[in-house]
């Protein structure tokens, strides 16, 4: 990232008074000016401002940043259609993440709409945890798979999965997405695999 000191005293920038604040990124807030062109021309530009050490007192030093700060951040809705869930979860379900899961209660039609046709949901456990457990075992930690789970699911991976979430939003998906989808709504991260 480049940074030019713009503080000098032909500098052209504005009054910062109505400057907005973009983001802040490692404490430091990142603001869009409008920058006077040598043409008479605005323009907006991303700005830093910092105060220097040994800069004058009270005048807070910008520089600018090229081309934009590291990162901006927008939420957004999303308009997602069931069958594009269930169609994710079959995924996992039939494949994906067979090898380790198990669904611990009873359900009619597809386990794939169970989810959210089933009043408790999907109740599910580690495989390999189910497999060695006795009839005593009352520790086993069992995980719901519905509305809730799903919704954190579908934000978990599209913060910390990037990759998958795009695949699955371009209709690229595979089995590999879809336990990735399952784990981050069962584990809010990728545990197995």
């Amino acid at each position: 990232m480049e940074y030019k000191l713009i503080d000098s005293p032909d500098c052209k920038v504005r009054d910062s008074g109505g400057d907005r604040v973009i983001q802040e990124v490692g404490g430091i807030q990142y603001h869009m000016i409008p920058f006077v062109e040598d043409n008479g021309t605005t323009d907006y530009r991303y700005f830093a401002k910092a105060q220097l050490v040994n800069g004058p007192a009270g005048r807070p030093i910008w520089f600018e940043i090229n081309p934009k700060p590291p990162k901006m951040f927008v939420p957004v809705m999303l308009e997602i259609e069931l069958e594009q869930i269930d169609n994710l979860l079959a995924s996992a379900l039939e494949g994906g993440s067979n090898y380790w899961y198990f669904i611990t209660n009873t359900f009619q039609g597809l386990a794939c709409e169970a989810w959210r046709k089933n009043k408790e949901g999907l109740q599910i456990v580690d495989k390999e945890e189910y497999d060695e457990a006795t009839e005593d075992d009352d520790d086993i930690q069992t995980h719901t798979l519905n509305w809730d789970s799903v919704e954190k699911g579908i934000t978990c991976m599209a913060e910390k999965y990037p990759k998958h979430f795009g695949d699955w939003r371009n209709e690229s998906d595979d089995a590999i997405t879809g336990d990735v989808f399952l784990q981050c709504c069962l584990f809010g991260e990728v545990v197995f695999g």
